[in-house]
């Protein structure tokens, strides 16, 4: 068994472990007042303590310690049913304790597995109930007294309660969860901005928004000059720090209205809502940042990049010729060294 099916056994066995010991708290409720009414023998006594204060201990450690936590755990919840089946059994069929009993198994075991284990539980609990209803001698004793139906009540709508909590603590989690994995397909790790599909998906909402409502939007093109010669010269461990520290400039020049982004290995973007003056200067000041950039244990490194930029025109059919426009001025910078247009 792989670790990670072994690492979500075990959290499945946590989870059910508070679980079990609540529902067997609450339930033993009602059928210790039925238990006394009926002025039960010493040993089913004893087994209501074994069930209520022993079981839930065993079954947790049998779990946890099994080569499949989860399967052994879905075990576990198959005996629980059986043991609900002896009690209905044992009670003499009081009906409203064994509602009770029969509403919160069948609603644990299908938060907690399948229709395949509710199936399995129903079996194993009508196995138990006939079983120990022969050997008992078939009594039956279906009414319920008013104390009785009042601590089945509250075991099954507290029961009821926890159990609801718990379904929404873990789609919480699973909600999160998905938007972290949202966030990993749309981010490049290596420098923690937006990758090339999440630039292309925020390129066309700014495209239509800007020409929706005229606005001025203009696109910076960034390539760092060198940078096969920067990783032979120096390492990867080296470029890699350049790379990260570019994208802190883009993240930092970009604010809150802008939109930086990693299209390449050692290329750029940036989406502003700006003027042709404005994105001159904000390409300017990338290119000083990037210049002045002193990486500690790199005394020697010098860093330069080029920057095109374009704004978006009538003319332009959509992102990948507003992309040609700045990637052509780019190369116009990067061959004589300045700012392009």
């Amino acid at each position: 068994m792989n670790a990670d099916a072994s690492s979500r056994g075990l959290a499945f066995v946590r989870r059910i472990y508070p679980m079990r010991n609540l529902g067997v708290l609450l339930l033993a409720l009602p059928y210790v007042s039925v238990l006394s009414e009926q002025h039960a023998a010493g040993w089913l006594w004893a087994l209501v303590v074994l069930n209520v204060l022993v079981w839930p201990h065993v079954a947790f450690l049998l779990a946890r310690a099994a080569r499949d936590p989860m399967r052994a755990e879905f075990r576990n919840l198959v005996l629980d049913a059986a043991f609900g089946g002896f009690w209905i059994a044992a009670s003499q069929v009081s009906l409203v304790p064994a509602a009770a009993m029969l509403s919160i198994l069948a609603a644990d075991r299908l938060a907690a597995g399948s229709w395949r284990l509710l199936g399995r539980a129903a079996v194993a609990a009508a196995l138990a109930f006939v079983l120990a209803w022969w050997a008992l001698g078939f009594p039956l004793q279906p009414q319920a007294s008013l104390r009785t139906i009042a601590c089945s009540l509250p075991t099954v709508m507290l029961y009821m309660l926890a159990l609801s909590h718990v379904g929404y603590q873990l789609a919480r989690q699973i909600a999160r969860q998905n938007r972290e994995l949202d966030r990993l397909s749309l981010t490049d790790a290596g420098v923690e901005l937006p990758n090339r599909r999440f630039f292309n998906a925020r390129a066309a909402e700014l495209i239509a928004s800007a020409r929706a409502s005229g606005a001025d939007a203009a696109l910076l093109m960034i390539d760092v000059d060198r940078f096969k010669a920067i990783n032979d010269r120096h390492g990867h461990q080296a470029g890699d720090e350049v790379l990260r520290e570019i994208a802190r400039l883009l993240r930092e020049e970009a604010g809150a209205s802008g939109f930086p982004a990693r299209t390449g290995g050692d290329e750029f973007a940036l989406l502003l809502a700006a003027s042709l003056p404005e994105g001159e200067a904000a390409a300017l000041r990338l290119r000083n940042a990037v210049a002045a950039l002193a990486l500690p244990g790199y005394p020697q490194l010098r860093v330069a990049m080029s920057v095109g930029v374009a704004m978006l025109g009538t003319h332009h059919r959509g992102l990948e010729d507003w992309m040609g426009a700045a990637d052509r001025a780019m190369y116009v910078a990067k061959a004589a060294a300045r700012v392009g247009i």
